[in-house]
């Protein structure tokens, strides 16, 4: 037993060998050619990993001296336990101090389990790094083109000069744009009305008379109340033919007010106030009446006013 325990006593690390020696001082010198900072970072990288393998290397060989001392420890105690089976005083006195190294010889060899459990797990973990890196240098490439276009591409930028130029430059572009649409649309809106009252005065009746069938047919389905729905036809009839639009609209005042004889009370300020008393039957009523049964007196009339 004395002999067993003599061998599991650990045993001192061999020196490393020439391979794994640290550089000699030739090679320093040698490496002292290149850059200060960048031989002192490579040579750093170098000796980390050397002294990374070392470590490695020694602690390896520990525990597989270690596992070995184990295995030849449970030889030794397979060996006394035969040669000591009818040996009762012997068992007596030595069973339980057996039993411990036992014991320890197992916890040795789970250890060693579980140690190559890790290792395994740490090779893997370290492909997944690897590959990482790999990945991230790629990424980092890609990044560090971008950046050298966007780099030159900085010298190309205007400045604020430039830039303020430009601007104003646009501005008074889109100034000019929008007045000429103004004038434009002005012309446009003022030839519409002259050409409405150069057509002829029963063309123009028939067209005043659509427009309101167009707009009886949406007063059907309309969800605004008369007052507003009427404020909008006649402005839109005032846009179309002016004239017409007047027309109707003292058609409308003269029908309200006999309707309303009795009462009495300020004029309408505007054509909203006007319309407040207006319904859309007032409306197709007028239309009907100074349009198709009074057709000719409105005709005599409206020649009047455009001459």
């Amino acid at each position: 037993m004395a002999s067993k325990r003599r061998l599991s006593a650990p045993v001192a690390p061999t020196p490393p060998s020439s391979s794994t020696a640290l550089p000699s001082s030739e090679s320093i010198l040698v490496d002292s050619t290149c850059t200060p900072s960048s031989s002192n970072a490579v040579l750093d990288a170098k000796l980390l990993d050397r002294a990374e393998k070392l470590a490695r290397m020694t602690m390896e060989l520990k525990i597989r001296k270690v596992v070995m001392q184990a295995n030849d420890l449970a030889r030794g105690l397979e060996d006394l336990t035969r040669k000591t089976v009818h040996n009762e005083s012997f068992r007596q006195q030595n069973e339980e101090r057996m039993e411990k190294v036992w014991q320890d010889v197992l916890s040795v060899k789970a250890k060693f389990e579980q140690h190559l459990d890790a290792r395994a797990r740490d090779e893997l973990h370290l492909g997944e790094c690897q590959r990482e890196v790999v990945e991230v240098k790629s990424s980092m490439g890609e990044v560090r083109k971008l950046v050298e276009e966007l780099a030159g591409k900085v010298d190309q930028l205007p400045t604020l000069a430039e830039a303020n130029a430009v601007l104003a430059g646009v501005c008074a572009q889109r100034e000019a744009c929008e007045s000429a649409a103004a004038v434009c649309r002005e012309r446009c809106e003022s030839g519409v009305r002259a050409g409405c009252s150069h057509k002829p005065i029963q063309t123009r009746i028939q067209e005043t008379i659509k427009s309101t069938r167009r707009w009886h047919h949406d007063h059907k389905s309309t969800a605004l109340p008369d007052a507003v729905f009427t404020a909008n036809y006649l402005k839109k009839q005032s846009k179309r033919d002016p004239r017409m639009a007047v027309y109707l609209q003292r058609a409308i005042h003269k029908r309200i007010r006999r309707r309303r004889r009795r009462e009495s009370g300020p004029q309408p300020q505007s054509l909203e106030e006007f319309c407040q008393d207006v319904s859309w039957e007032d409306v197709t009523r007028t239309v009907e009446d100074v349009l198709v049964r009074r057709v000719d007196s409105t005709v005599q009339s409206l020649s009047q006013s455009s001459q």
